[in-house]
C-alpha cells in the first residue's frame, strides 16, 4: 500500500507535468496564431496593397477614358464645326462663281453685241458716226469693268497672301476726292439723286499715303450708295484731323435701302452681300467693302458701317494722313513739270506669239511713229538682235518655243543693254521681280494702257 504522502508527490508531480505540457502546447499554439496573425497582415497588407494599386490602375484608365471622351468630343465638334464652315465656302463659292459668271457676262454681253453691230455697221453703214461712237464707249467701258472686276480679284489675294504694298506718296486728298466725285456726278443726276458734298478746308493740305487705294475706296462708296439709293441724295463729309499723328476721316452717307444691324460686319466678309435678293437686284461680287476695309487698315485706319433699314446708311472712313513736308512738294512739283518728248522713228521689236497683241501694239506705237518689227517668241527676238539693233523691246513673258524671261537672259548675256520693257498678263508683285531680276528694265500688265506705255518709253529714253 502506497504511502498517502507518496502519492501526494506522485499526484503534484502528474500535475506539474500536465501544466508544463500545457504550457508548451499552449506556447507552441500561440507561436503558431502569432505566425497566421503575421501571416494574415502580410495577406492583408499585400492585398491593400494590389486593391491600392488596382484602384489607381482604374482611376487613371478611368480619367483616360475621360480625356478620351472629352478628346473625341472635341474632335467630333471640330469635325462638325469643319464640315459646317466647309458647307457654308462652298455654298460662298457656289455664289461667288454664280455672281461672277453674272458679272464677267453682262460686260461680254455688251462687249460681243455691240463689236457685232460695229462689224455689221461697217459692212453696211445704217447708223451714224455717233452711234458708231456710242457703241465704241460701252465697249471700252465694259472693258473696263471687266479690269476692274478682275483687279478687285487680285487685290484680294494679294491682300489674304500679305503681299500687298502701298504706295506712301504726296498728294491732294481734296482734289483726289473731287476726281472721284466727278466720275459719279451724271450717274447720280440722272436717278435723281442729289449729291452732297462737305469738305472742310483742313482736306486741302497735301499729305502722304496711298492716293490710288484711296481713290479705290470712295469709288467703292460712292458706287454702292448710288446703287441703293433710288431717291434721296449722297452725303460726302470729309476733314482732316490735326492730332499728333493726323487722320483723314470721310464719310459716305445715303438714305437707301439701309442693312440689317445683324449684318452689318457680314457685309466686309469675301462674296458676301447683306442678302441673296440684293446680288439678284443690285449685281456685284461682294469683293468691294472687304477690299476697302482692308485697304483703310492697311493705310492705318478702318472702314465701319452704321445703318437702319428703310433709311439708309453712313460709311465711315479713316485713314493715317501725315502732312506732306515743303521738300516733298517740291520734289513732286519738279516731277510734274518734266515733260519728255519721245522721239520720232524708233526702232521698236514687238515680240509676243498672240497676232491680236502684235497688231494691237504696232497701232498704239503708231502715235509716236514707231517702226515695228515683230517676232512670235523669244527664239525669233535673241536670234533678231543679233542681227539688229532696236532701240526697244517689248516682250511677252509666257511664249512658245522660248518665253519672255529666257530671251531676256539671253539677251543680255549677249552685252546688250536694250531697253526691254516687259508686258505680261502676270499681274502678281512676283511676276514683277522676276521679270526685272532677269534683266527686264520695265514691267506693264496687260491690257495695257498707252499713256503708260508711253509713260514707261519717256522714263526709259530719258535715263
Amino acid at each position: 500500500m502506497i504511502d498517502p504522502t507518496e502519492r501526494l508527490k506522485l499526484r503534484i508531480e502528474r500535475e506539474r507535468s500536465a501544466r508544463k505540457e500545457a504550457e508548451r502546447l499552449l506556447e507552441e499554439k500561440s507561436l503558431e496564431l502569432f505566425q497566421l496573425n503575421k501571416s494574415l497582415l502580410d495577406i492583408n497588407d499585400e492585398l491593400e496593397s494590389r486593391v491600392e494599386q488596382r484602384t489607381q490602375q482604374l482611376l487613371l484608365a478611368n480619367e483616360s477614358l475621360r480625356t478620351e471622351n472629352d478628346r473625341r468630343a472635341k474632335t467630333e465638334e471640330e469635325l462638325r464645326s469643319s464640315k459646317t464652315k466647309a458647307e457654308a465656302a462652298n455654298l460662298a463659292k457656289t455664289q461667288f462663281l454664280a455672281n461672277m459668271s453674272h458679272e464677267i457676262r453682262t460686260p461680254l454681253n455688251g462687249i460681243i453685241g455691240f463689236s457685232d453691230l460695229l462689224i455689221e455697221n461697217f459692212k453696211n453703214p445704217i447708223e451714224s458716226p455717233e452711234v458708231s461712237q456710242q457703241w465704241l464707249n460701252t465697249i471700252h467701258s465694259a472693258g473696263n469693268h471687266l479690269l476692274s472686276l478682275i483687279n478687285h480679284i487680285l487685290d484680294l489675294s494679294k491682300i489674304e497672301a500679305g503681299c500687298l504694298e502701298l504706295e506712301k506718296k504726296s498728294f491732294n486728298p481734296e482734289k483726289t476726292i473731287q476726281e472721284v466725285l466727278s466720275v459719279f456726278t451724271l450717274q447720280a443726276k440722272s436717278k435723281g439723286v442729289q449729291l452732297e458734298v462737305f469738305i472742310d478746308a483742313s482736306v486741302e493740305q497735301a499729305i502722304v499715303s496711298d492716293a490710288v487705294r484711296m481713290r479705290q475706296i470712295l469709288f467703292n462708296l460712292l458706287s454702292n450708295a448710288l446703287k441703293f439709293t433710288n431717291q434721296g441724295k449722297v452725303t460726302l463729309k470729309a476733314g482732316l484731323i490735326l492730332e499728333e499723328e493726323p487722320t483723314l476721316k470721310i464719310s459716305v452717307q445715303d438714305n437707301g435701302i439701309g442693312i440689317p444691324q445683324e449684318k452689318l460686319e457680314k457685309i466686309f466678309d469675301p462674296f458676301t452681300q447683306a442678302d441673296a435678293s440684293t446680288t439678284r437686284k443690285y449685281g456685284g461680287t461682294g469683293l468691294g467693302l472687304t477690299i476697302s476695309r482692308q485697304f483703310a487698315r492697311l493705310m492705318g485706319g478702318d472702314l465701319i458701317a452704321e445703318s437702319e433699314i428703310g433709311k439708309g446708311s453712313t460709311f465711315h472712313l479713316s485713314i493715317k494722313a501725315p502732312l506732306c513736308t515743303k521738300s516733298q512738294t517740291e520734289k513732286k512739283a519738279r516731277a510734274n513739270t518734266k515733260d519728255i518728248e519721245i522721239q520720232k522713228g524708233l526702232n521698236v521689236l514687238i515680240v509676243d506669239d498672240v497676232e491680236m497683241n502684235r497688231t494691237l501694239m504696232k497701232a498704239i506705237l503708231k502715235k509716236i511713229s514707231a517702226n515695228c518689227s515683230t517676232c512670235e517668241n523669244g527664239k525669233e527676238a535673241v536670234a533678231y538682235v543679233e542681227k539688229n539693233q532696236p532701240d526697244l523691246i517689248l516682250m511677252d513673258n509666257q511664249m512658245p518655243v522660248m518665253g519672255g524671261l529666257e530671251a531676256t537672259s539671253k539677251i543680255r548675256e549677249l552685252g546688250l543693254e536694250t531697253p526691254i520693257i516687259t508686258l505680261t498678263a502676270g499681274a502678281m508683285e512676283e511676276d514683277r521681280d522676276i521679270s526685272l531680276e532677269h534683266g527686264s528694265t520695265d514691267f506693264l500688265t496687260k491690257p495695257i494702257n498707252s499713256e503708260k506705255l508711253f509713260q514707261a518709253i519717256q522714263r526709259i529714253l530719258s535715263t
